[in-house]
């Protein structure tokens, strides 16, 4: 396989900003859906005042205080928000590279 062939590995990608705040993203996801699940599904159950209060999604609540007792969601927003804002300001390859 030729150089210009080859898929490009994370050693040779020239934005380690992007795969850091991924590797942020997917510890700030494993504690809410993972470590701390039991806690997460409180917080989504049927009515419960942390998930059911507020006029937005999961991922854009809507509302000033993102994080009230619920430090591991907003720990997984602002990751989020930072991986998707790097994504999204990254150099995109033309169709022709």
């Amino acid at each position: 396989m030729n150089e210009a062939t080859e898929i490009p590995t994370i050693e040779k990608s020239p934005n380690y900003a992007i795969v850091d705040a991924f590797m942020d993203f997917l510890d700030a996801f494993e504690v809410v859906f993972g470590d701390d699940w039991e806690y997460t599904k409180e917080c989504i159950g049927q009515g419960h005042l942390y998930i059911h209060d507020y006029p937005g999604t999961f991922l854009h609540p809507g509302i000033q205080q993102e994080s009230t007792n619920w430090e591991a969601r907003r720990c997984l927003l602002l990751t989020y928000r930072h991986l998707t804002k790097l994504i999204e300001d990254a150099p995109r390859r033309s169709a022709d590279q």
